[in-house]
């Protein structure tokens, strides 16, 4: 489908986005997709706790995080 930029702008999308398109009463509805962010997170997360690491990467896996709740920001 092609629409013109003005509109995508609109929408605030760019060309080549994913849309989700529906027939409503005799007419095609185009709703931008919107991906969430966190989408495939659960997957990366495996694939880097499988990965060998390098020696400054297991270095970094020595510093704890049990006094993060004590850190202001």
């Amino acid at each position: 489908m092609i629409v013109p930029k003005p509109i995508l702008k609109l929408l605030g999308v760019e060309s080549g986005a994913a849309m989700d398109l529906a027939v409503e009463n005799g007419r095609i509805v185009a709703t931008p997709i919107r991906a969430v962010i966190q989408q495939g997170w659960d997957v990366d997360a495996q694939r880097v706790a499988t990965d060998e690491l390098d020696a400054e990467s297991e270095a970094w896996l020595s510093f704890g995080n049990e006094q993060d709740n004590e850190a202001s920001w």
